[in-house]
């Protein structure tokens, strides 16, 4: 593990006093389980908001396999589209990264035509 005073977590205003903690311990087991600890913090927080993405990218993968069905081409067919709806799917995936599935959903309802599970 190579650490830098100035960067995470040392920069991080909660861990201020770490790196004078971890001088003091002379065990290096201790030391590295100190490091360990901090590297937890948050955890729960970071794979809930991980989940949350995933589930919305399932959303708007489901929908852009349900639009290519519903509007199929030929493989040959110039890209990227110029079809108005092909700007507006873009945009829609552009815009409905950061929703909840169910908004997603009901958007590609609304917007798209498209039904999602």
């Amino acid at each position: 593990m190579i650490l830098n005073q100035r960067g995470p977590p040392f920069d991080a205003p909660t861990h201020s006093s770490l790196a004078s903690k971890l001088r003091k311990q002379h065990d290096m087991d201790a030391r590295i389980e100190m490091m360990l600890d901090v590297a937890d913090e948050g955890i729960g927080d970071r794979l809930k908001m991980f989940s949350d993405e995933q589930a919305t990218g399932e959303k708007l993968n489901e929908l852009c396999e349900l639009y290519y069905k519903k509007f199929p081409r030929d493989f040959d067919t110039p890209w990227p589209s110029e079809q108005p709806l092909d700007l507006r799917l873009r945009q829609f995936l552009t815009d409905r990264q950061g929703d909840k599935p169910a908004d997603v959903k009901a958007a590609a309802k609304l917007e798209l035509g498209i039904e999602l599970e």
